[in-house]
Formats: C-alpha cells, sequence, structure tokens
C-alpha cells in the first residue's frame, strides 16, 4: 500500500484532487476497493499472469481445445488450503474438496494433516489439496487442465484465483463454485478481512464485454459441501457434448487474451493479447460510463 496503486490512488486524491475521482480508473486481479481506494466501478478485472510453455503457443494451438481427447466428466482441482480464508471470508476449500471425495478412495498425508489431500478415482475426478512441500510441477499441472474437461475455481484468501486464468488457456471449461467471482456473497461466504463485496453489478470476471459468463457452469458452495459429487453431477446434466463444444469454442477465441508472454512472462519476447484485451476492456467500460452518466 505504500509504493502501489493504493498509495497512488491518494496522492491524486489529496490537496483537492491532481485528478477528478471520476476520471481515476485502475485495473487488478479483483475489484477491491481496500487495496486500490476507488469505487468498484472504476476497477477493471484483469487476468492473473500465468507461466506457459512458449513450444505450445503456436498459432494452430487454440484448435487443440476441439481435438484434444478428454475424458467425459472429467474433473481436475489442484490449490493449497488458504487457512486463512476460512476466517477471513467463510471459504473452506478443504471442507469442499472432502466432500466432493467422501465416497473415494483417498489419501490424506498423516490424516490429520489437513495441507495434503489428494485423490485420483475411477469417476474421472483428480482433486488435490497441497502444500508449499508438495504441489504439481507445473508443466503437469498444466497438461491435467489441456486434458480435462472440466476443471474446479474455489475461492480463497479473496474471490478470485489464478486458476480460472489457467483453465481459460487450457481448454478445462471453469466451473464456479459459488457466486464470488459474480460479486455476491451467499453461505457459507461473509464479509471479511481483506475484501469487499461488490455486488452482481461489478463481477470479478476479466472481459465480460466479450465472454458471456453466464453460459458458464456454476453450482453453490453449500451444495457442494452437503452433496459432494451429486452436485457436480447434476451440473453435469445440463452440459451436453454440444453445449461444451459452444463454450470451448468461446474459449479458443479469447484465449490469446488470458496471456500476457508465453514461457516467463516477465521476459517474454513473444506476446500474447492480454495488454490489448484490457485496453479494450478500458474502452468498452468508458462507453458504459458515458451512457450511464
Amino acid at each position: 500500500r505504500d509504493v502501489g496503486v493504493y498509495a497512488l490512488v491518494n496522492m491524486m486524491k489529496a490537496g483537492g484532487g491532481i485528478v477528478q475521482e471520476t476520471n481515476l480508473w485502475t485495473v487488478g486481479f479483483e475489484r477491491n476497493p481496500q487495496w486500490q481506494n476507488l469505487n468498484p466501478a472504476r476497477i477493471l478485472p484483469i487476468p492473473y499472469v500465468v507461466q506457459q510453455n512458449v513450444a505450445i503457443s503456436d498459432d494452430a494451438m487454440p484448435m487443440e481445445h476441439q481435438r484434444k481427447q478428454r475424458l467425459e466428466n472429467s474433473v481436475f482441482y489442484a490449490g493449497d488450503a488458504r487457512k486463512n480464508a476460512e476466517a477471513w471470508a467463510g471459504c473452506f476449500r478443504t471442507k469442499l474438496i472432502s466432500s466432493l471425495l467422501q465416497t473415494n478412495r483417498t489419501h490424506q498425508d498423516n490424516h490429520n494433516n489437513r495441507d495434503n489431500i489428494s485423490s485420483m478415482d475411477n469417476n474421472n475426478m483428480e482433486l488435490h489439496i497441497v502444500s508449499k512441500d508438495n504441489r504439481l510441477n507445473q508443466t503437469i499441472y498444466n497438461e491435467r487442465m489441456r486434458s480435462s474437461d472440466y476443471c474446479l475455481i474455489l475461492c480463497g484468501d479473496t474471490p478470485t484465483s489464478r486458476s480460472l486464468t489457467s483453465a481459460m488457456i487450457g481448454g478445462c471449461i471453469p466451473i464456479r463454485v459459488g457466486s464470488r467471482l459474480r460479486g455476491l456473497c451467499e453461505p457459507p461466504c461473509h464479509k471479511g478481512y481483506g475484501w469487499t463485496v461488490t455486488g452482481g453489478k461489478y463481477p470479478h470476471l476479466p472481459f465480460a464485454d466479450r465472454i458471456p459468463w453466464q453460459n458458464f457452469p456454476e453450482v453453490k458452495e453449500e451444495d457442494v459441501l452437503q452433496e459432494g459429487k451429486q452436485a457436480l453431477q447434476k451440473m453435469f446434466e445440463k452440459y451436453t457434448i454440444e453445449k461444451k463444444t459452444r463454450l470451448r469454442s468461446i474459449m479458443d477465441q479469447v484465449r490469446s487474451g488470458w496471456i500476457y508472454g508465453w514461457g516467463d512472462p516477465v521476459t517474454s519476447e513473444k506476446f500474447g493479447d492480454a495488454a490489448m484485451y484490457v485496453w479494450e476492456s478500458f474502452e468498452a467500460a468508458l462507453r458504459t460510463d458515458n451512457i450511464i452518466s
């Protein structure tokens, strides 16, 4: 906060305001006024930065989403427990994953260590709660994204996570578990430290001007906690092969917009279109703002 956007916004507001607040806009991984000191309407959500292998960045690669043999209704997730999120926001990653694995053969290190839960079952679910000592290799993680039908997008310390970006790049249809990414806070979510409930008008999903997020699957957190895998089975019934093909077609069309740079995104000289997409989202937001004004 001393050197970032928060301090910059405060400086511009100081002394009568170098810039009128109505002309201040920022970007962020989520619409978070506590980090940026602006109205959520003035914060544009952008993708997380993830590392992708340069070797799979060919121009023809997007069609791989359609050609890849994906196991029907297979589900992948890997992430850490985010213990702080339980108190901060009522987000219980371990409980969500454990609920989905209730009827599966599950391995839990030392039985009492909730930081390490993993399962690979004959129902095509591969789910991992990991710790710093047993994270999946990045190459393996990316391959799972490219070979799974669906990927779970769970809450964390804040409503957003890196998983959504990885899924959109890998062609793995994201299943939003809960409505937090849509700006809502439904049970077991509660208002807490470090983030603000923005409301349905201000979702945390990037590129809403391009992507019809309402068409992508979402299941309630409470349903997963109470019903386990049955909550996913009900969702599967609504998503036919044709419907999934349409979703992957959308993902193919916008895939480059989730990529800042192939390989190491900091030093890469093989760029994606993320910067262009962010700028065009800003233009769309300005047009909407002018209409409302």
